[in-house]
C-alpha cells in the first residue's frame, strides 16, 4: 500500500513543482509587462505564493485531491500574512522562507506524508546552508519547485520499481462472520486480480482499483488463502474465518427453512411381524397391535379410510397402537409420523393378514348354528299354530328364527343401499319383547366405507319377518 501511495504522491509532487514554476513565470511576466501593477514588485514572493495556492486549490477541486486543497489554502493564508508583514514589519520577512518550509512539515505530519516531510526538511536545509554557500541571490521558490520535482521523481521511480513485484497487505489475519458474511480490506498492486482460495480451489476473485484497494467477502467459516500475481511472481496471505453465534443462528434458520421447503422424512420403522387379527373378549370385534420406533415424543398416526387413531412415541421413540376392526378380512393400513419442525410425512404401509385359524373356528360355529336353525325350522313347520304361539314367548325363540331375521335385514340393506356388501358373519340378535327383535351388524356401503347398523324387526313366529326400522351407527 505504501508504494502505491508514493507512486501517486510522486506524480503529485512533480505536478506541484510544475505549478510553482508556472506561478513564478506568470508573476514575473505580469510584473514586467503590466505597468499598472508594477507597484506590487516588492510583493513578488507573496504573489507567487498566492498564485501557487490558487492553482493547488483548483487541482484539489478538479481531481478531488484533499492534500492539494489543504496546502493550497495554507499557501494563500501564508501569502496574505507575509504581505501584511512586509507592509508593517519588514524585519520579520527574513523568516518567510522558514515559514514556507514549516508549512510543508506541518502538512506532512498532519497527513503522515513522508514526501511532504522530506520536501520541508530539504527546503529548510537549503535555506540554512544557502546563507554560507550561495554568492549571489537565487530565487528560493525556484529552488523549492526543483526540490518538489526532484523528490517527486525519486518517489515515483522507487515505487514504480517496487510495484513491478506483487505485494499483498491485509489489516488482519482473522475475521469473524456476521449474520451472512465477513469483509476484509485488501491492499495490493493497482488494477490487479486477487483470488480467494479454499481447499485448493479458486472460489472467486476481485479486482483492485487504481490505488490497489478492494474489499474481499467471505460467506462461510474455514481457512482461506489470498493470492495475487505480477510478472510471473505470486504473493500470498492466509486468512482464518470463524463463525459467530449470530452466523450460526442464521444458518440454523436457513437450514430449517430449507427443510420446510424440501421436506425431511422422520425415521419410521415398523417392528411388528406377521400381523393377524385377534378376537376381543366381547366376541364382536377384532384387534391387532402395531409396534414400531421413530423419534422421541412425536405424534404417530394410523389410518384406514376415514378411521384414524393418534398417539405419541415415548422418550425412547417406541410406540404401540391397538387397531380395531369389525371384520377378520385382510386389510392394509397406513402408519405415518411428522416432526413438528419438518413438513414431509414418512409413511409406511402395514398389511394385516386373515387369522386363518380364527376363520375356521367361526366357520365351524356358523355351520353348527345353521344346522341347528334348520332343525328348529323343520320342527316348527310341523307344530300347530298354538305351539308356534307358545314358542314365540320362549326366551330361546330369538335363536330359532335368527337366520330368517338376518336374511331379512340383508335383503333390506341390499334394496335400500345397492352396491353394498353385507358381512354375513358379524351380526347379533337381541330380543326386545314378544315378536320384536334388534339385529346388530355391519356392511360396506357403495363407497367402501364400513357402516355399523341396528335394525328393528318383527317376527310373527313363522318364517315371515318384517323390518320396521334400520339405522346406521358411526
Amino acid at each position: 500500500m505504501i508504494w502505491v501511495h508514493y507512486f501517486y504522491e510522486g506524480q503529485a509532487l512533480v505536478i506541484w513543482g510544475a505549478l510553482l514554476l508556472i506561478s513564478i513565470c506568470v508573476t514575473e511576466f505580469l510584473l514586467k509587462f503590466v505597468t499598472k501593477i508594477v507597484f506590487l514588485r516588492p510583493y513578488t514572493n507573496e504573489l507567487i505564493i498566492g498564485l501557487f495556492g490558487i492553482l493547488l486549490l483548483m487541482r484539489g477541486y478538479l481531481f478531488s485531491a484533499g492534500l492539494a486543497s489543504l496546502v493550497g489554502l495554507l499557501s494563500i493564508v501564508v501569502g496574505i500574512i507575509l504581505a501584511l508583514l512586509r507592509k508593517k514589519h519588514y524585519r520579520l520577512l527574513k523568516w518567510e522562507n522558514w515559514i514556507i518550509g514549516v508549512v510543508f512539515l506541518l502538512a506532512g505530519l498532519c497527513f503522515r506524508a513522508v514526501d511532504l516531510l522530506l520536501v520541508g526538511i530539504i527546503y529548510i536545509g537549503f535555506i540554512f546552508f544557502g546563507k554560507f554557500l550561495k554568492k549571489k541571490a537565487v530565487n528560493n521558490f525556484i529552488v523549492l519547485s526543483e526540490i518538489l520535482i526532484f523528490v517527486g521523481i525519486g518517489l515515483w521511480s522507487v515505487s514504480y520499481i517496487q510495484l513491478r513485484s506483487p505485494f499483498l497487505e491485509i489489516n488482519r489475519n482473522i475475521v469473524t462472520l456476521d449474520e451472512k458474511e465477513a469483509n476484509l480490506k485488501i491492499n495490493a498492486n493497482p488494477d490487479s486480480k486477487v483470488e480467494v482460495w479454499k481447499h485448493h480451489k479458486n472460489r472467486r476473485e476481485y479486482t483492485t482499483d487504481k490505488y490497489g484497494m478492494t474489499k474481499v467477502k467471505f460467506y462461510s467459516p474455514g481457512d482461506y488463502e489470498l493470492k495475487t500475481s505480477k510478472n510471473n511472481h505470486i504473493a500470498k496471505k492466509k486468512v482464518y474465518v470463524k463463525a459467530s453465534k449470530k452466523y450460526l443462528r442464521h444458518k440454523a434458520h436457513e437450514e430449517l427453512l430449507k427443510n420446510n421447503k424440501n421436506g425431511v422424512k422422520e425415521k419410521l420403522i415398523i417392528t411388528s411381524k406377521a400381523l393377524t387379527w385377534n378376537k376381543e373378549q366381547n366376541d364382536s370385534e377384532y384387534s391387532v397391535n402395531i409396534e414400531g420406533t421413530t423419534a422421541p415424543n412425536i405424534p404417530v398416526k394410523i389410518s384406514e379410510g376415514y378411521d384414524e387413531k393418534k398417539i405419541y412415541s415415548d422418550r425412547k421413540g417406541n410406540f404401540k397402537i391397538k387397531w380395531e376392526s369389525y371384520s377378520n378380512d385382510a386389510s392394509e393400513i397406513t402408519v405415518y409420523v411428522i416432526n413438528d419442525k419438518k413438513t414431509k410425512e414418512n409413511r409406511k404401509k402395514v398389511k394385516i393378514k386373515v387369522n386363518e385359524e380364527l376363520k375356521k373356528q367361526e366357520e365351524r360355529k356358523k355351520q353348527e348354528e345353521q344346522k341347528q336353525k334348520e332343525e328348529e325350522n323343520n320342527d316348527t313347520s310341523s307344530d300347530s299354530a298354538t305351539g308356534l304361539l307358545v314358542n314365540k314367548h320362549n326366551d330361546d325363540n330369538k335363536y330359532k328364527n335368527s337366520y330368517a331375521l338376518k336374511v331379512a335385514v340383508e335383503d333390506y340393506i341390499m334394496d335400500h343401499h345397492p352396491g353394498s356388501e353385507v358381512d354375513p358373519f358379524n351380526y347379533e340378535i337381541k330380543k326386545v319383547s314378544d315378536g320384536m327383535y334388534e339385529i346388530y351388524g355391519s356392511y360396506d356401503n357403495e363407497n367402501g366405507v364400513k357402516q355399523h347398523y341396528v335394525a328393528l324387526a318383527m317376527d310373527d313366529g313363522s318364517s315371515k319377518v318384517e323390518i320396521l326400522q334400520l339405522a346406521n351407527q358411526n
